[in-house]
């Protein structure tokens, strides 16, 4: 994969997802919680969700037998009738249970699976597990499904403490910091989702250190 090609991928999905669950009024350094200097993660999320979450029910029914369960999600973010921000009242379809948290980690956690496995209508992420990073897919671009990803993964973070689970660690450094030198550090020959590729980078790698030895011991 082009360098240029990842370095693409990993901008659009920091902006999309930097923006997810945080109101319109926020920069991008305002909305992640942990740009906030001088607190522990956790005091830091617990003063974001004081900002942007709205103490007001909304009423969420899904299915967890449907295999389209981010395709009618997506569509609700598209029609502006899913707030991230809202507090969620989950129902799972046929099934009895009332919302004290306990479904609504159980949905985060749904969610958060099917975006990494694909199994959710839509395969938004390829690689192996702790190594996924976004498909490159125009069509998805366009149709607005990475900004979709990211406002379920930043509404997922903000009433559940549920996160994505499996990303490539550059990536989601750059997420973080947005700095391509600081992620290209934790960068992995494994987060090159496709095989031929990757073991043909891994050749060039092998042949580049033994030209080094061999060029080493010539000049001893």
């Amino acid at each position: 994969m082009p360098f240029a090609e990842i370095k693409k991928r990993k901008k659009c999905f920091f902006l999309l997802f930097s923006n997810a669950a945080a109101s319109e009024t926020f920069s991008i350094a305002e909305s992640y919680p942990l740009s906030m200097p001088n607190l522990d993660p956790y005091d830091a999320l617990k003063v974001h969700k004081s900002k942007v979450v709205i103490p007001c029910n909304q009423d969420i029914s899904i299915d967890r037998q449907s295999g389209i369960v981010l395709r009618d999600l997506f569509k609700k973010l598209k029609r502006g009738v899913l707030d991230t921000r809202k507090v969620p009242d989950i129902t799972f379809v046929g099934e009895e249970g009332i919302d004290a948290d306990g479904l609504t980690k159980e949905f985060f956690t749904l969610i958060m699976s099917a975006l990494a496995s694909g199994k959710g209508g839509y395969i938004l992420f390829e690689g192996e597990i702790d190594h996924l990073v976004p498909v490159n897919s125009e069509e998805f671009y366009q149709s607005g499904f990475f900004k979709y990803a990211g406002q379920l993964i930043g509404m997922s973070v903000l009433h559940s403490n549920v996160g994505l689970v499996g990303l490539s660690r550059a990536l989601t450094t750059y997420m973080v910091t947005q700095d391509l030198g600081l992620a290209s550090c934790h960068m992995s020959v494994k987060d090159i989702p496709d095989y031929c590729t990757q073991q043909a980078v891994m050749e060039v790698c092998s042949a580049m250190v033994q030209y080094i030895f061999v060029i080493k011991l010539y000049k001893a």
